[in-house]
């Protein structure tokens, strides 16, 4: 598992591809690509260039792959040096979770990383222009894989990463080139197609329906509303109750921290896409879940409560979902990503799951090592999330849930 050699890239530069008639510029600043979300619209919020302003990290490059003058593919990509620099989701090493403890890589075979995607967000996608033939988007990928390989060499990198790439889309990647690995990550949930609340209601089983309506009464019964508000309206008390929520949780944050980055979302123009509904015991917030709309996509994001609540009012799930999806439809929310974690209470809320995939381009001199010790952990996450799945699919429905026929031939290789 080698690398293409290619001169050094700073700011922006031009990349000679040897497809036909193929180039790849470099940039620092995804503004610089204007035709950005042109080409990353199918993908959703997470490839969009305002999430990638939000989440922008210095040292960020933004690669546009180019035909006969039209952008037909773009990628973004970070360097991390070592461990602890990428988010926990997204560093290399959160691969090895699941397996046996034995059995680790030492930081030579992980770092440095050039990871390939959003650092956060966690649901990344192939971005290369919609209607595109099978073998203009091969030519595509060979000139996207290609332009990271050259930053790469002259970065140092001993791994590649592809973070967070739906199972099709992983095999597309992987089965470009041979030395391009897939490596099951975990899935995220999905609720969807949305329609009204009790259409939503009426797809659960009858014992969790009724369990829902308890919860629902119960949340009626104890004097708290939720109204939807915007985020400048409550920007104050709403990162109070973060930043508290995240010190209960072992997490150093301040109340003006979480301000500073409401008002970050503000100046980049986010503030349109940004639902909050919110939990109130009379004119005290004590809950709150943050959305990103989409389209007709609302992406959940943050969720902070106060702990003094009791536990069986479900403050949580009336924020982030029974308020927000009987309020869906009205608001042409016909999907709500919830992200990963947290498998089996989302699923048992009627969420589906979506297997994401990275795709790894080791440079060490023991890749099959690195590979061995990865895909073990990779299988052990798999059963993991299997043994949650089947309380309510069959084995037919959870290979479906989990792509297992394009994941499993992934690890195989």
């Amino acid at each position: 598992m080698s690398w293409h050699a290619g001169g050094r890239a700073r700011g922006r530069s031009c990349v000679r591809l040897a497809e036909r008639r193929m180039e790849a510029t470099i940039h620092s600043t995804v503004d610089e690509i204007p035709s950005w979300d042109e080409v990353a619209a199918p993908a959703g919020f997470y490839s969009s260039s305002g999430w990638l302003r939000l989440v922008h990290q210095h040292g960020t490059r933004y690669i546009a792959v180019m035909d006969a003058g039209a952008v037909v593919g773009v990628l973004s990509c970070f360097l991390a040096r070592g461990g602890g620099v990428l988010p926990a989701y997204s560093d290399p090493a959160h691969l090895l979770i699941g397996g046996p403890p034995e059995r680790t890589l030492p930081d030579e075979l992980l770092y440095p990383v050039l990871f390939c995607g959003a650092v956060r967000g966690y649901s990344n996608r192939l971005l290369i222009r919609a209607g595109l033939d099978a073998a203009s988007r091969a030519r595509v990928i060979g000139g996207l894989v290609g332009t990271v390989r050259d930053l790469a060499r002259q970065d140092g990198a001993r791994l590649i990463a592809f973070g967070y790439l739906p199972a099709a889309e992983a095999a597309e990647l992987a089965g470009a080139d041979d030395r391009l690995r897939g490596i099951f990550a975990e899935s995220e949930c999905v609720a969807g197609p949305l329609g009204s609340f009790d259409g939503y209601m009426a797809q659960l089983r009858s014992h969790r329906r009724n369990q829902i309506k308890r919860q629902l009464r119960r949340f009626a019964d104890s004097g708290l509303r939720i109204d939807q508000r915007r985020l400048p309206e409550v920007i104050e008390p709403l990162a109070e109750l973060i930043a508290g929520h995240e010190r209960h949780h072992g997490v150093p944050c301040t109340a003006q921290e979480v301000v500073d980055d409401f008002h970050l979302r503000i100046a980049l123009g986010l503030e349109d896409r940004i639902r909050i509904f919110c939990a109130w015991q009379g004119d005290r917030l004590v809950g709150g879940t943050l959305f990103f709309v989409h389209g007709a996509t609302a992406y959940s994001r943050e969720y902070a409560g106060d702990f003094a609540i009791p536990k069986e009012v479900g403050l949580y799930f009336n924020c982030t979902f029974y308020e927000p999806m009987r309020a869906a439809a009205g608001q042409g929310i016909t999907e709500i990503h919830y992200g990963l974690a947290a498998l089996d209470a989302k699923v048992w809320r009627g969420c589906g799951v979506r297997p994401l995939v990275f795709v790894l381009d080791p440079t060490t001199a023991r890749p099959r090592e690195a590979h061995d010790v990865l895909v073990a952990a990779a299988r052990a996450r798999i059963a993991g999330e299997a043994a949650i799945l089947r309380q309510y699919h069959d084995e037919p429905g959870i290979r479906r849930e989990l792509a297992l026929d394009l994941v499993e031939p992934m690890l195989a290789r």
